[in-house]
């Protein structure tokens, strides 16, 4: 069966358009998913399985409802999976925020992209266990995140001071991408502020969700930027940023929920 699934991959690969035609997308995709949670399939199969997904979310999920239903089989798969199976679970977080960005299910307001975002954050923030496999696994959600945050600016505005709070005090080798992340969110909600002021004190933002306003936000970030970067970082005047090294000045550190 772990043959023949690998041999069903290459097949889609070399045309998905023929492959999808000459068979359902949806019976593709239902044993696909069902497949993931065979524990006769070693990681590295359900991986490969997960690329075909990952990398035609769209020819495989063509409505936001079919999207979601798939995004929430993935997070139950996800939750179900062993806590060793690190690349499957990182693939999976991968797949996820894929399907979740090419199938607009964020931009669509549904409530699946929330249960996701929830997951994402709740892994960044898990500093119990040092070793390896954690780190891969909270590399792969700042990704995840920096991912969301390009495509849908200011969707993560709201913990703009929570992500800085885990950047300062993030003393490993994640220092470097949890600043990148806080960088993005920073530099998007100045940005949207720059284009119009009025939104700050509206609490208004691209995404209609109470959840994704600027709240609080407003003029700060612009007058004390110091509360939101570590006093190492400084943002020139074009699209770059500097990062030297160095503490945090009035970062929230406290758990935050969606």
């Amino acid at each position: 069966m772990e043959i023949n699934w690998m041999a069903k991959i290459s097949d889609f690969f070399r045309s998905p358009p023929h492959f999808i035609s000459s068979k359902s997308a949806e019976n593709f995709l239902a044993e696909l998913l069902w497949e993931l949670r065979d524990d006769k399939f070693t990681d590295t199969t359900k991986v490969y399985l997960l690329s075909s997904l990952c990398d035609q979310p769209t020819l495989l999920c063509p409505t936001v409802r079919v999207a979601e239903d798939t995004v929430m089989e993935l997070l139950s798969v996800f939750a179900h999976c062993s806590n060793t199976s690190v690349q499957f679970r990182s693939s999976l977080l991968i797949t996820l925020t894929s399907v979740l960005i090419c199938t607009c299910c964020v931009s669509s307001k549904t409530y699946i992209y929330m249960e996701c975002l929830n997951l994402l954050i709740q892994i960044l923030q898990d500093t119990s266990d040092l070793h390896h496999d954690n780190f891969l696994l909270r590399a792969t959600a700042c990704e995840c995140l920096q991912e969301l945050e390009m495509c849908y600016p200011t969707l993560l505005s709201h913990i703009l001071e929570f992500i800085g709070g885990l950047w300062a005090r993030e003393i490993s080798r994640l220092h470097q991408p949890y600043a990148r992340l806080h960088i993005a969110v920073l530099k998007n909600c100045v940005y949207l502020l720059a284009l119009d002021p009025g939104l700050g004190s509206l609490g208004h933002s691209p995404y209609p969700s109470d959840r994704t306003r600027l709240q609080g936000f407003a003029f700060s970030a612009v007058h004390n930027s110091g509360e939101f970067f570590p006093s190492h970082a400084t943002v020139s005047s074009g699209s770059s940023t500097a990062i030297d090294g160095g503490g945090c000045h009035g970062a929230c550190c406290s758990p935050i929920h969606i």
